[in-house]
Order: C-alpha cells, then sequence, then structure tokens
C-alpha cells in the first residue's frame, strides 16, 4: 500500500494535469460571467465575499434571456407544481405482472416526496443557469444523514475539473474549494488534519484553506470486500499545499451529476448558448454603452459659450442668463449624432441574443398573434419543441436519469422503498434489467405530441379516402393501439388507462346486453305478428302463445347497464 502523502501527492498532480487542460477555457467562462452571468465572475475570488458584479454590463438582453431560459427549463421539464417523470418497465408486458404497477405508483410518489422535502428545487435553478451561460453544469448529490434527506448542491464552475471514460462519460471530476481550520475539524477531525492547520484551529480558526475533492473509478478495488474503500468510486479528500490526505471513501455510483448543454467530439467540458451567443453579446454591450453615451449628449449636449459670459452661466431649469449683447448667446453644439440607425442595430442584435437562448419558444403564447386558435399555438409549440430533442435528450441523460438513480439509492439505504413484488424481483435478477424513465414534463409531452400526431395526421389523411372506398382496409390498423399512442402523447396519466383486460371483458359484457336486447326485441316482434283473436285453450296456438310467455319471462327486460 502505497504512503498517504505519496497518494496525495499523485491526485494533486492529476488534479493540475486537469487544470491545465482546463485553462484554454478559461478566458471565455470569466467573459461569460461578465457580460452574462455577473454573480459567477469571481473566478479568481476564494474568500468567498461578495465582490462588485456586473459593472461592466451596458444591455441586460443577455441576463435576462438566461433567466427566462433557466425559468423555462426548470418549469417545462422539472416543475415542483406537477409530476415530470414515471418509471415503467421497457415491456409492457411485464407492466402487467401483479403488483408492479402498485409498486412503480409507491416509488414513484416516495421519490417525489424526496425531491420536495429537500433542496432540490431550489438548486437545479442554478443547475440550469450554468448550463445555459456555460454549457457545462456539476451538481454534488450526497445524503443528509441529520434529516435524513438527499441533498443537492450545485457547484461554481471554476471549482470543477474533468475527464471523460473511453465511451466520452464523465467518470473524473476533481473539485477545489475552500474551508476554513474550524470547519475542517467539524468536517474530518482534529487527527485528520495537518499539524499546521491543526496550529490553527487556535490561532486563526478562520484561515481558509483550499482542499481537492477526487472522484474517480477505482482500478485496483477487490470485488469481494464491501467497505467503502472497495467500492466502484473512490472519494479522496486531499489539503492542497500540504500533501495531507483528510478522509478516504468510496461511492457506488458517481455522486457529481454534470451535464453539458452540447459538445464537440473531442472536447470535454460544454458550450451553452452563452457561449455561442458571446460575441453577439460583446457586440450588443458596446452598441448599448455608445447609445448610452449619445442619449446623454443629446439630452445634455456641449455648448458654445461666448468667452465674455465665463462662469457666468446658469445652465439649469429657469436659469436666468443676462445679456448686452443679443449675438452673445450660449448654443448647443450640433454634434450630428443620429440616434435611429443605432438603436435598430442594438435590437437587431438583442433578437440575435434572444435566438440563442430559445426566447420566442418560452414567450410563444405571449407574442402569439391575436387570431391564433389555441390549437394552432399547441401545434406551433410542439413544432418548436421537436427542434430542442438534442437538448431535452441530454438534459435527460446527463443530468435527470443520474439524480433520480442517486436519490432512489439514498431512499433505498434509509429503508424508504418497499421491496418488489417477488414476478417483479425475479424478472429483474433472470433479465439483468432496470427501470426506466419516462419524462411527462410539458416539454417532453409537446415534442411527443408532435411526433405522435404528425405522423397519426398524416397517415389518417392519406388513408381515409382508401378506407371509405374499401372499409376492409381499416383492419390493417390497430385502433386500440392507436388510441393508446394518442392518450400518451398527450399526457394522460397511466393510472386512468385501463388494462387491454378490463377492455375486453367491458366489450364482451357491452356485446352479451346487447345480443340480450336484440333477442328481447325479435321475440317481441313475434309476439306482435301474432294473430289478435284469442286461441282455443288445446289448440297448437294456445302452446306456442305459452311457450313465448315463459320465454320472455326467462328473458327479461335488460337494462343495457355496464357493470365492473
Amino acid at each position: 500500500m502505497e504512503d498517504g502523502q505519496v497518494r496525495a501527492q499523485k491526485i494533486l498532480q492529476k488534479w493540475n494535469d486537469l487544470k491545465e487542460k482546463r485553462q484554454t477555457w478559461e478566458n471565455e467562462y470569466k467573459d461569460i460571467s461578465t457580460y452574462i452571468f455577473p454573480r459567477r465572475s469571481n473566478w479568481d475570488m476564494w474568500d468567498g465575499e461578495a465582490h462588485s458584479q456586473g459593472t461592466e454590463v451596458y444591455d441586460g438582453t443577455p441576463i435576462g434571456a438566461l433567466n427566462l431560459l433557466t425559468n423555462g427549463l426548470v418549469g417545462y421539464l422539472v416543475s415542483p407544481a406537477s409530476r415530470w417523470f414515471k418509471l415503467r418497465l421497457p415491456n409492457d408486458q411485464h407492466m402487467r405482472l401483479p403488483g408492479v404497477r402498485v409498486w412503480l405508483e409507491q416509488v414513484e410518489s416516495i421519490l417525489y416526496d424526496e425531491f420536495s422535502r429537500s433542496n432540490f428545487y431550489e438548486e437545479i435553478v442554478e443547475y440550469f443557469r450554468d448550463g445555459g451561460a456555460f454549457g457545462t453544469a456539476t451538481m454534488f448529490v450526497q445524503e443528509d444523514l441529520a434529516n435524513e434527506l438527499p441533498n443537492y448542491s450545485t457547484r461554481h464552475p471554476k471549482e470543477i475539473f474533468l475527464a471523460e471514460d473511453k465511451y466520452g462519460k464523465i467518470d473524473t471530476v476533481f473539485r477545489k474549494f475552500v474551508m476554513t481550520a474550524r470547519q475542517m475539524e467539524q468536517s474530518f477531525g482534529k487527527e485528520n488534519l495537518s499539524p499546521s492547520v491543526a496550529d490553527n484551529l487556535k490561532n486563526n480558526p478562520g484561515e481558509r484553506i483550499s482542499i481537492i475533492h477526487a472522484v474517480f473509478p477505482r482500478t485496483d478495488r477487490d470485488v469481494t470486500k464491501k467497505n467503502n474503500k472497495n467500492m466502484p468510486y473512490a472519494s479522496i479528500y486531499v489539503e492542497e499545499s500540504r500533501s495531507n490526505i483528510l478522509r478516504e471513501g468510496g461511492f457506488h455510483r458517481l455522486p457529481y451529476v454534470v451535464w453539458r448543454y452540447s459538445t464537440n467530439s473531442d472536447e470535454v467540458y460544454g458550450r451553452g448558448p452563452g457561449y455561442e451567443a458571446l460575441s453577439d453579446v460583446k457586440k450588443s454591450n458596446r452598441v448599448s454603452e455608445s447609445m448610452l453615451k449619445s442619449a446623454q449628449m443629446m439630452a445634455d449636449p456641449p455648448l458654445n459659450v461666448p468667452e465674455e459670459l465665463k462662469g457666468r452661466v446658469k445652465w439649469v431649469p429657469r436659469g436666468l442668463n443676462y445679456y448686452s449683447n443679443p449675438n452673445e448667446t450660449v448654443t448647443p453644439i450640433n454634434h450630428g449624432i443620429q440616434y435611429e440607425p443605432g438603436m435598430d442595430r442594438e435590437k437587431h442584435l438583442q433578437q440575435i441574443i434572444e435566438t440563442h437562448f430559445l426566447v420566442d419558444f418560452f414567450l410563444m403564447l405571449e407574442r402569439a398573434p391575436d387570431n391564433m386558435t389555441a390549437t394552432e399555438v399547441m401545434e406551433r409549440q410542439a413544432e418548436k419543441a421537436a427542434i430542442l430533442g438534442t437538448v431535452v435528450g441530454r438534459i435527460a441523460s446527463e443530468f435527470l436519469d443520474p439524480v433520480i438513480d442517486l436519490t432512489f439509492e439514498i431512499a433505498y439505504k434509509q429503508g424508504k422503498i418497499p421491496p418488489p413484488p417477488p414476478a417483479l424481483l425475479q424478472l429483474l435478477q433472470k433479465q439483468r434489467g432496470r427501470l426506466e424513465i419516462d419524462y411527462i414534463g410539458p416539454l417532453a409531452q409537446a415534442q411527443k405530441r408532435f411526433h405522435v400526431t404528425q405522423g397519426v395526421n398524416q397517415s389518417m389523411q392519406a388513408i381515409a379516402p382508401i378506407i371509405q372506398m374499401n372499409p376492409a382496409v381499416g383492419d390493417l390498423i390497430d385502433w386500440d393501439q392507436l388510441g393508446m399512442e394518442i392518450l400518451r402523447s398527450y399526457g394522460m396519466p397511466e393510472k386512468v388507462i385501463r388494462d387491454m383486460r378490463a377492455v375486453r371483458q367491458t366489450r364482451e359484457r357491452k356485446q352479451a346486453q346487447q345480443q340480450q336486447m336484440l333477442d328481447a326485441q325479435q321475440t317481441n316482434e313475434m309476439v306482435k305478428s301474432l294473430p289478435n283473436e284469442k286461441p282455443d285453450q288445446g289448440t297448437a296456438m294456445s302452446q306456442i302463445n305459452k311457450q313465448l310467455t315463459a320465454a320472455l319471462a326467462k328473458q327479461g327486460p335488460g337494462t343495457g347497464e355496464e357493470t365492473e
């Protein structure tokens, strides 16, 4: 086993390598912070204190557009006011196994409760804002032992240094942050601190010390051991300047959830709308600065003042300037500023910036023409939502899927997840399957609705004339399955969609009742068709009447009501 100091030095060397690779991104990140996300502008500050921000911003359009993108993604994807995901099995037939639906609904309710009782919905606002501005967002998910809840922490991009595996997935995260000596004692114990930090507990407990948290795949673990030092991911805290390991542990899953808005194949860090819009943002900021100076020049222009009036001009409202020579007057200089072209250029750049941040999509209802119907608005919304398919897909795979998995794992560890039904447990063990997550937020539903209904509408329009000429062609379509697809694309809750076995039973009951009513009707018509004269008691006609009367009594009128 390596000496602790040697291992600490190796971790610090790895961190320095990752730090050097990230430096090529930092100039753009700082510019993005300056003009688009001023609250993240303290890239070189580690004192935890507030600093002046936003003093170089003359156009607030990028800041407003980023806020709108952030709030739109939260509201359309993970709104706390509605359900935005559900659990299911890949095979619909497996969903019919005894107890499966009930268990899945129980687990969903538990996960929603974990999210709502924790700080999840507060942190995802900052998470989406980082992703929209810089293109890379990082959240640290850990167990809050005191409150028995998961805890979510969105980290400043300056803290995060990343590496990918061979499949392009983030599997290594190094985070630099600072703690006071007092906080380090509370977190790691005095016995694990370096001697110099331990001395500061008395002399300077508020001194801030840099710490590196390294999480990476463990390649030398013993899979037969279940302790935290043999888990798939190593977790090691190191004092940066003292090469001292503060704590070593491990995780079953990577606890850092990293979402990248979009990436090139040869890049680790992402690019977001803020990154793509940066050049236009800078131009717009310069134009807005010039327009502000022009407006000041027009409102308070420079003046031509006769030398004889020096020191005697009252350039204030209702100021009285006395003169004896009418030619000696104060006049503004004609600066020749044309304000309108500058305004047009400023507006044009602002529109481009809003396009980068998808403002049109999130303000569609507000900006829709007055004569648009609700159906037209939904269709246009679904069409625009389809364009966001890659963005939503990446949010699901890199953020929502892992964060739900980690939340499930923490809840399971705390004993909150009920055991699955035996049939499901056997299936998962046999096929090594896993639960799937289906997202049902407004944006995901709009995308499904666009793809499903577009294909259905176009297909039905094409085949409807053929069915009119030959109704047998309609047998090619599974109308039940078509109805299911449409209901689900519009977000119909799964619990109110009846199982096909129940549907078939209902149809059989209805068919039996209809046949019963038809038989009764035919019998009544036969009775009415008989002669009106009263037959003799012993004749054949009297025997027929008795048989018909008995049949009617036995048959009953039939209510036609459906029962469950």
